[in-house]
């Protein structure tokens, strides 16, 4: 999986850039981030030398139409859903041989809608007695002990210690945390914005490949969230309101290209609902290398050429998409 991907991406163009510093200039309380340029080389992940792969889904090769392509391509199948399904009742067995008064809830992305067929689960276990770092132990030894999963690790170094797991015949993936607080501010959030704008799920769907692809999508790597990616499109659709999921895109790339785009801390409100994350080095370690990628992405938006091919490496979304279906076809 991941290995591979990297291979491949070692084989992308390099492009030399500009790119901020995680260490803040001195700024007014009032004022944005402020990063200081240095040079550095980033990828734009679905070129390989000189040669961008076709889409698997054909098409005009508008950016409009590859949106809504790649978010169809890259669904969840009936098939997927189910071993998703059967992966959660396997964790909520083990959650209630050790504590029975416990109760255990489905959020993030599988939760409301806004997933892909490479969409982890993400699980929050309540009313457990005990610190989180010590249940998410206990909770990694009794998945270990059941057998069916490939890998089991319990990541209490973290701000929020979670058990990873990885089923052994789907290798979906799970995350499973604590008595963690607001999710379902963030779960009701997710759900009215997607209601309310209806380019959400496109935009969203191609920025998570993307960044998936340029290994920038992992939190505890210094990535960014899939919440904190959507809050940012959230905010973006707020400002500038548009049906069209071409011209959404081209917003969000042009606006979040530029580090005065950030603030340590973004909120984010839809209706009666708001939540705010973080950002900034704290928020996200890696924050620099995200602005390059979208700066990089709107330069070759600009140049006229296929998009979306060029930012989501073809051949890897294509084998990965077909390994999924193989593997859900497995589980018990």
């Amino acid at each position: 999986g991941e290995s591979e991907s990297e291979s491949e991406d070692s084989m992308c163009l390099n492009i030399v850039c500009s790119v901020p510093k995680r260490k803040q200039v001195p700024r007014a309380p009032d004022q944005a981030p402020v990063y200081a340029p240095t040079s550095k080389r980033v990828r734009l992940p679905g070129c390989q030398g000189s040669v961008v792969h076709q889409a698997p889904w054909g098409g005009s090769g508008s950016l409009e139409s590859d949106l809504h392509e790649l978010c169809r391509y890259v669904q969840i199948s009936d098939r997927e859903h189910r071993a998703r399904e059967e992966m959660f009742r396997k964790i909520r067995g083990a959650c209630v041989l050790l504590w029975p008064e416990a109760c255990i809830e489905l959020y993030g992305s599988v939760a409301t809608g806004l997933s892909t067929f490479c969409s982890d689960i993400d699980l929050c276990i309540r009313k457990a007695p005990g610190k989180s770092r010590l249940n998410v132990r206990r909770l990694a030894g009794t998945l270990k002990a059941a057998g069916w999963a490939e890998r089991v690790e319990p990541r209490t170094n973290t701000k929020v210690p979670i058990v990873y797991a990885v089923h052994k015949h789907t290798g979906i993936e799970a995350d499973v945390s604590f008595d963690k607080t607001k999710i379902n501010h963030g779960m009701e959030l997710q759900r009215a914005a997607a209601a309310k704008f209806k380019v959400l799920r496109p935009v969203t769907v191609a920025l998570k490949l993307m960044l998936k692809y340029c290994n920038l999508d992992k939190p505890f790597r210094g990535g960014v969230s899939n919440f904190k990616l959507i809050c940012l499109v959230i905010k973006l659709l707020q400002k500038r309101r548009t049906n069209d999921a071409a011209q959404a895109f081209e917003w969000f790339l042009e606006t979040y290209s530029s580090p005065s785009a950030y603030s340590d801390e973004l909120h984010c409100q839809v209706g009666p609902t708001s939540v705010v994350v973080e950002l900034g080095p704290k928020g996200v370690r890696r924050l620099p290398e995200c602005i390059s990628l979208f700066a990089h992405a709107h330069g070759a938006l600009l140049d006229g050429k296929r998009l979306i091919p060029q930012l989501v490496p073809m051949q890897s979304l294509q084998r990965d998409r077909d390994a999924s279906l193989q593997r859900s076809a497995r589980y018990r």
